[in-house]
């Protein structure tokens, strides 16, 4: 096949027949030299909580832990004596 230079738009999605649709449309291109092959990605939309959950920016990460202290806390068992450090 040769002629006019071609302008093909074709639809990508990953699967088997996008794959068929590729191959046949880089052959026409490939015969009508000066030809332009244009794909466009096309994914089934992301919806509901997954969508909001993509799009909601990274929590902040936690404040630190506070120290460990080396001695008992004052008033939290009767038995609970404080220690000189």
């Amino acid at each position: 096949m040769t002629g006019e230079p071609l302008r093909i738009l074709l639809p990508y999605d990953g699967s088997a027949n996008a794959e068929r649709a590729l191959q046949f449309a880089l052959a026409l291109a490939q015969a009508a030299p000066g030809s332009r092959l244009e794909l466009v990605n096309v994914q089934i939309p992301v919806g509901g909580a997954v969508a909001a959950f993509q799009a909601s920016p990274a929590p902040p990460p936690p404040p630190p832990l506070p120290p460990r202290l080396d001695r008992k806390a004052e008033g939290c068992h009767p038995s609970a004596e404080p220690t000189e450090l």
